[in-house]
């Protein structure tokens, strides 16, 4: 169940695709990347400029791919994850995808991720992915060290054609690009919380997702350990929770001068991840708003009036945005607008959720006494003072 050669059609089909361009042709213009995996409909935040959305800084003139080994004092030794040897899964089995597709595997597999939520799930797994992009400055995403096979553009055809893979592995839903080569490639997509999976909340939308690829590597015990460290985390926070503090309105926002919102979403089930975990934590909900990360007018964002903001990093800041409405907003009134150190709370799968609750935490919960988590490139998800 090897891709090889057939991904050399899965990405010449894609190129083809931008090049002669239909009704989706916004879709396949990128097809391979991060970006259109986690963003595949979000028009709106390619418009922001922001930083963190995109993976391919490194350009064309660098090599299309290079196969890794990483001195032996540089990756941490496998055998310092613990297993349970008695979860080892008993292959053959019969995996369900995030759209319900059913792949019956043989074995362990070898996966692509062209989804970053990949790259993460397979960290915290405790193992680098057989191929994907790689940034030395990520140990977040690779603290295992490099993939065995280094994509330098994920648009790239013989990078990915070399990988030797078992599946590339996407974010839902799907889209008509996949329609196209899903008879030719073994593709494996993973949830995109808020909109895969309208019944279940958004991290356990996640919790399934972390699963699926646990048994496709062999790592359930290492992804039941995942579920449970945020599990912690959520309980821990629940304890700084109040009824006022349960009640009170969040939005996370882009950097920019427009009220461009990320998150938009504050029912428990079909709910963007973020939102779920800090309304599991009784901490707040995600604002009511009819649309999700899109632009709303300032006066609309003004009737919103979130209590919190949470904006990300930019040109701007709390501090220096300025507009006839900035000031008026209870958040910026009350101290409550504060700008994170990450970009975008939506596609965050266990550990950056993990992340991104201690932040959350550290600002609008000042007398809990929880520090902020620092950058995400150097997060240790098993040191936060919320996991037990």
């Amino acid at each position: 169940m090897r891709l090889r050669p057939l991904l050399v059609v899965f990405v010449s089909l894609a190129l083809l695709g931008a090049a002669c361009g239909d009704d989706d042709g916004d879709e396949l213009a990128t097809p391979l990347t991060d970006d259109t995996v986690d963003d595949q409909d979000d028009d709106a935040t390619a418009e922001t400029g922001d930083p963190d959305e995109s993976d391919d800084a490194g350009g064309n003139d660098e090599p299309e791919a290079t196969e890794t080994t990483p001195p032996a004092d540089e990756e941490p030794d496998a055998d310092e994850v613990e297993t349970d040897e008695s979860a080892a899964v008993e292959y053959p089995i019969t995996v369900t995808d995030a759209i319900g597709i059913e792949h019956t595997i043989d074995g362990p597999t070898r996966l692509g991720c062209v989804a970053k939520i990949c790259t993460e799930i397979l960290a915290g797994l405790g193992m680098a992915p057989a191929a994907s992009t790689y940034a030395d400055d990520e140990p977040f995403f690779y603290p295992f060290g490099p993939p065995d096979f280094v994509v330098t553009n994920n648009n790239d055809i013989e990078a990915w054609a070399g990988a030797d893979l078992d599946f590339a592995v996407f974010g839902g839903p799907k889209i008509a690009f996949h329609e196209t080569v899903e008879d030719v490639v073994p593709l494996f997509f993973l949830h995109t919380a808020g909109r895969t999976a309208p019944d279940l909340t958004g991290f356990q939308a996640v919790y399934e997702s972390t699963r699926a690829i646990a048994l496709l590597v062999d790592r359930v015990a290492e992804g039941e350990q995942l579920i449970a460290d945020l599990e912690g985390a959520i309980e821990t926070a629940r304890t700084f929770s109040t009824p006022e503090l349960a009640e009170r309105t969040f939005v996370n926002l882009f950097n920019g001068e427009a009220y461009l919102l990320e998150i938009g979403n504050a029912d428990e089930v079909g709910s963007w991840a973020f939102c779920s975990v800090i309304l599991a934590a009784e901490l707040g909900t995600c604002a009511e708003v009819d649309i999700a990360a899109q632009e709303i007018s300032a006066e609309a964002f003004l009737e919103l009036d979130p209590d919190i903001v949470a904006m990300q990093t930019g040109a701007l800041s709390v501090e220096t945005r300025d507009d006839p409405v900035w000031g008026r907003i209870s958040a910026v009134q009350n101290g409550l607008a504060y700008d994170s150190a990450n970009n975008g709370y939506r596609f965050a799968n266990i550990r950056s959720l993990i992340w991104a609750l201690q932040e959350y935490v550290h600002f609008t919960v000042p007398d809990a006494g929880i520090p902020h988590p620092g950058p995400l490139a150097e997060f240790v998800p098993a040191d936060s003072p919320l996991v037990p």
